[in-house]
């Protein structure tokens, strides 16, 4: 059974909360929407000053007005340093036809900041139409290390972001993407936020190759809950960027992570990685609870990659702590799936706490290859008087498995633990081909007064 690599987790939320820093320089000047209604980008007296925004000012759109702009009557690009939509209590939309977004630093939409102190909803949207957000000008991560937001929140309140580009470019940068991301910082006691986060990408480009995250939460502050919700369609797209769906983890004592994400990928080649639910209660995190639930949508996608293909992996690592049940459906048709290691609910308990992880996924007309080391369908371990069940079932219909091995219910306990691990494979009209090895049937391994179950079923359908 493989580890997580948390230092890297941790890494990357040490980022974006130095990201959240003043983004641009504190002698930046402002220009606010103070137009409540529609009105055009480029018309000075819908800013504040009668100003438009430019390169060295930063720009807001929060009082639920409309900024709009047009390829036939704009004088070129829409400019600004930094471009809030919706923050921190705020409501603001944009709309873009044929215009591209030049900026210095991220944009955000639908964010409420650390320093934030009222609660409340941020409520932003945004809308390009053959229109392309261009590469943030500053990219240096010696100065400024950023994501773009849509729906995030990083204290107590409500973050609702909206995202739609058609035919035009996202840049994946730096940090990259957070959709419905939730994040509660060290020394927020008792902190309450969440996240509502909506990407739409049709015939877009995700440039620069770093991450899409969909619906993550980290909880660091004591006491704190976190709960993200992320909905996301990308259609005729093709990327290099890692994609990551549901990465959820309560990290801190008794502080409570959640989140639920949809995520419909179709005519889509790439990413370079894609990881789906991971949900973890981190070491030294007594008392914390964690949840997540996925819905994945892959048709005619093409992911063909050298690292792994994890879906759904489910790690109670404190005392007290529980992984309430969490849930992947996943559906794949006339898809190819290629990678060195693809597995299915994976369960890592420790430290006495309780976790159940459930993936369903039902392949139809698609190819579902490991070059590397196997096709793993549920595997859970348990140490220390911990408690962890994994179940997985794969159906594959009219399809092609090509694994160098299989193994199909794993269970291993030590310490005076139980795990359970019900593993099925059903194959329909469908062909399958394993290397080295298959372990098909029960197969468990118990030390210290513990309990291991594996149980595997396999179905050949005509």
């Amino acid at each position: 059974m493989k580890r997580r690599p948390l230092p890297q987790r941790r890494l990357l939320a040490a980022c974006i909360t130095l990201m959240l820093a003043p983004l641009a320089p504190a002698t930046a000047s402002a220009q606010d929407r103070d137009n409540t209604g529609l009105g055009a980008w480029f018309t000075a007296t819908n800013w504040s000053g009668d100003t438009l925004p430019t390169a060295s000012t930063d720009a807001r759109i929060n009082n639920g007005g409309t900024a709009n702009a047009n390829s036939v009557s704009a004088p070129g690009n829409m400019v600004a340093q930094n471009l809030d939509i919706g923050v921190d209590g705020g409501t603001g939309s944009l709309e873009s036809d044929g215009v591209d977004l030049e900026l210095q630093f991220p944009l955000q939409i639908g964010l409420i900041q650390p320093s934030h102190d009222s609660g409340g909803t941020a409520n932003g949207q945004a809308v390009f139409t053959d229109g392309a957000i261009l590469p943030w000008v500053q990219d240096d991560f010696d100065d400024v290390i950023g994501a773009l937001h849509v729906g995030a929140a990083y204290t107590t309140g409500e973050g609702i972001g909206r995202l739609e580009v058609s035919d035009g470019a996202v840049p994946a940068q730096t940090i990259g993407i957070n959709v419905g991301y939730v994040e509660t910082l060290e020394g927020d006691i008792d902190a309450i936020a969440s996240a509502n986060g909506t990407l739409v990408l049709r015939s877009t480009a995700i440039t620069d190759s770093q991450v899409l995250q969909i619906g993550g939460v980290d909880t660091e502050a004591v006491g704190s809950s976190g709960t993200a919700t992320a909905f996301v369609t990308i259609e005729d797209t093709t990327t290099d960027s890692r994609i990551t769906i549901g990465q959820t983890a309560a990290d801190a004592e008794n502080s409570a992570a959640r989140s639920a994400t949809t995520v419909t990928l179709t005519d889509f080649t790439g990413p370079s990685r894609l990881k789906i639910l991971d949900v973890d209660v981190i070491s030294g995190a007594t008392g914390g609870v964690a949840q997540g639930t996925a819905e994945v949508n892959l048709l005619r996608v093409n992911y063909q990659t050298t690292s792994d293909l994890d879906i759904a992996e489910c790690a109670p690592n404190a005392t007290d702590s529980e992984i309430l049940p969490s849930r992947v459906d996943i559906t794949v048709a006339d898809s190819t799936l290629q990678s060195r290691l693809i597995d299915l609910a994976e369960m890592d308990a420790n430290g006495n706490g309780i976790g159940d992880c459930t993936v369903v996924m039902t392949v139809t007309g698609s190819s579902l290859i490991s070059t590397g080391t196997g096709l793993t369908i549920a595997d859970s371990e348990a140490r220390t008087e911990s408690q962890g069940r994994s179940t997985a079932s794969l159906t594959m219909d009219s399809s092609t498995l090509e694994t160098t091995t299989l193994d199909i219910g794993l269970a291993f306990a030590n310490g005076t633990s139980v795990a359970v691990a019900d593993g099925s494979l059903t194959m329909i009209d469908s062909t399958a081909t394993v290397g080295t090895r298959a372990r098909v049937g029960r197969w468990a391994d118990v030390e210290d007064n513990s309990t291991a179950t594996g149980n595997s079923v396999t179905a050949r359908l005509a």
